[in-house]
């Protein structure tokens, strides 16, 4: 990771540190009028944000900076931000100033492209039962989340109820009751819920309506003339179910399955800055309340908004399954049609059942929240009895309801994180992340890093589908792109028109449906003069058809993936041709002066080029062991 190599061993805990300290400034400045945002314009805005670590600079000949007590005054909820500061004066030009004000300024580089990227998009964060009844991890949950606002995410809430369930239902001398994935919600199970749904928001509502800390915001922004909620939140009717009623002679009561979450009305709240809370409480058609499981209404709420992502708060279950920092759709529900064929699906539904995805409360020991992880009997065996492997999700017509069912999650054994995840990604939403309830800043960290941490999975649509090495079939298609590059275009590719066949090794295809799509040229050009191996890439084109959907940075990933596995620090262009490399530029390439004068090139290879030929270059960084995987299986370096 580029800030854990330039930092060294606190570079994580530093990060952690510099993102919270700019929550309150992030918002006052978003807060502020046009006028003053003109004020503190982007150069400004720098040193605005730098002002929390040295706060006191008014005071004088001495400089101060502050010690965050980072975990601590987190885990308070920052109600006392001014005691979990402490000023202590050190000197101009020490080391330990600069090295304050120097990694706040990288970290900020490096976490900007982020902020520009997922500002106004809708992220639905899932908040089970047993994180928000500890305050110890709701509280500094909820501060990251007030970040993720003041960054400009439009954050959907969905938080569960269940230990409140249970403890209202013990307190009245009663036990919760299941079926299956299901509790079955009788008239005190219903009070229970309707409790937990109140306690759950207002929790929440409280805790993000606390102004901003006075003295830290005051040099930079103008305060508010009284004072009032910081944040808007809300919580409506937005999520409409039904009930659940009698299966296999059960009654489940009031217990409902989500038909779907409000679209526009959300939107509305969104679009007016307010933080949206879904709790476990649904509504029918004819006003009946129902109480409904978190993961249910969060499904429903990431694909009918459109989110960018599913963010969902793990256990202890998930950490034990030691899932990669990337698993793309595919993998993941292979993955769970594995834990169909060993056991659960075969409780007499077969494996179709283990694939009717939906809704259902957590039954005790299955949640892996400090319990071992549930399971069905591991003695069953998956797929079709001609041995076809099981079939993957269905996907929701556009026109239809999405249907899901919880049951059969609970009789894989398989934590419904995970397929809700997978569930969310295969219906539309374009990634999800599975975060450590446990390590503190792990959703700051995932979000506005290059690498994010450790204890975080991103489940995404497979983005290197049909990406392979090019074999003899591809022959005349990639001959047709390269055509099309060099004589439509203008782009001279120096003989690999014409040496295709002979090329084949270094050339990387995009195919779907038998249909090339997309290649990459490459060219080894041996060492640099500072020793570095050199990786020239020859051409790159996506049919014209087909641009402007991803594919070409889909590939382009690939190929340095593969580049850099292979040894490879460098990669190089060569422009002789007419047009820019504005595109190249975006994703790293830097323009690198002339190639024939030029000391990164061999001069072996620079003789060759016309007087004119510009270069542009892109150093591959350096990963840790744990981000060095095959090509395809990470997204970006």
């Amino acid at each position: 990771m580029v800030l854990r190599q330039s930092i060294g061993l606190e570079g994580q805990s530093a990060r952690l540190r510099h993102i919270s300290g700019l929550r309150t400034y992030v918002r006052k400045h978003r807060e502020s009028p046009h006028s003053q945002r003109q004020a503190h314009g982007p150069a400004e805005w720098g040193t605005a944000c730098k002002g929390f670590m040295a706060p006191w600079r008014e005071q004088g000949v001495a400089r101060c900076r502050p010690s965050f007590a980072c975990r601590v005054s987190r885990q308070t909820g920052l109600q006392n931000l001014d005691d979990s500061i402490t000023s202590k004066p050190v000197e101009e030009g020490s080391s330990d100033a600069a090295w304050d004000s120097a990694q706040l300024v990288k970290f900020l580089h490096v976490a900007s492209p982020y902020v520009m990227r997922h500002r106004g998009r809708i992220f639905v964060i899932v908040v089970p039962g047993e994180v928000a009844y500890e305050p110890r991890q709701l509280q500094p949950l909820l501060e990251d989340l007030l970040l993720l606002h003041g960054l400009g995410i439009r954050l959907v809430i969905v938080v569960g109820g269940k230990p409140w369930i249970d403890d209202h239902l013990r307190a009245a001398g009663r036990e919760p009751r299941f079926e299956g994935a299901y509790r079955v919600t009788d008239a005190a199970a219903m009070a229970g819920a309707l409790h937990a749904s109140a306690v759950t928001y207002t929790t929440i509502a409280g805790h993000m309506s606390r102004a901003p800390f006075v003295p830290m915001v005051r040099r930079h922004a103008a305060l508010a003339p009284h004072g009032g909620p910081a944040v808007q939140v809300v919580n409506g009717n937005f999520t409409v179910a039904r009930r659940r009623g009698i299966v296999d002679g059960v009654d489940f009561g009031l217990m409902g399955q989500v038909r779907y979450v409000k679209r526009d009305a959300v939107e509305v709240q969104l679009a007016a800055g307010a933080i949206v809370v879904l709790t476990n409480i649904g509504v029918t058609s004819s006003g009946e309340l129902l109480n409904c499981n978190v993961y249910d209404v969060a499904t429903h709420a990431a694909v009918e908004l459109g989110a960018d992502k599913l963010l969902c708060l793990t256990g202890q279950d998930v950490a034990d399954l030691g899932l990669p920092a990337y698993l793309p759709l595919d993998d993941a529900e292979a993955l769970i049609a594995r834990g169909a064929g060993e056991g659960g699906a075969g409780a007499g539904r077969g494996v179709d059942g283990a694939f009717t995805f939906g809704s259902g409360e957590e039954v005790e020991g299955q949640g892996g929240w400090g319990r071992a992880a549930g399971g069905g009997d591991r003695g069953g065996q998956g797929g079709h009895e001609d041995g076809r492997p099981p079939p993957r999700p269905p996907v929701a017509p556009a026109d239809t309801e999405l249907q899901l069912d919880l049951d059969s999650w609970q009789q894989i054994g398989f934590p419904r994180e995970v397929v809700a995840a997978a569930v969310a990604c295969r219906n539309g939403v374009r990634r999800a992340h599975l975060v450590d309830a446990a390590t503190d800043g792990a959703m700051l960290i995932e979000l506005y890093t290059r690498d994010g941490t450790r204890g975080v999975t991103m489940i995404a649509t497979d983005l290197y589908e049909g990406i392979r090495p090019a074999a003899w079939r591809d022959v005349d298609g990639i001959t047709r792109l390269l055509t099309h590059l060099e004589e439509v275009e203008g782009y001279p590719l120096s003989g690999w028109l014409h040496e295709v066949s002979q090329r084949l090794r270094s050339i990387t295809v995009l195919e779907r449906e038998g249909k090339v799509l997309a290649c990459a040229c490459v060219a080894d050009l041996g060492a640099s003069q500072d020793g570095a191996r050199l990786m020239e890439l020859a051409a790159l084109v996506v049919h014209p058809a087909y641009r402007c959907n991803g594919l070409g940075d889909s590939l382009l990933d690939y190929v340095e993936q593969d580049a850099r596995r292979a040894g490879y620090g460098r990669c190089l262009l060569v422009q002789v041709g007419r047009g820019g490399y504005d595109w190249f530029m975006e994703r790293g390439y830097e323009p690198a002066g002339l190639a024939k004068t030029s000391p990164l090139l061999p001069r072996v290879c620079a003789n060759s080029l016309p007087p004119f030929a510009a270069l542009y270059s892109k150093e591959f960084v350096e990963l840790d062991e744990a981000a060095d995987v095959p090509a395809g299986q990470r997204i970006g370096f």
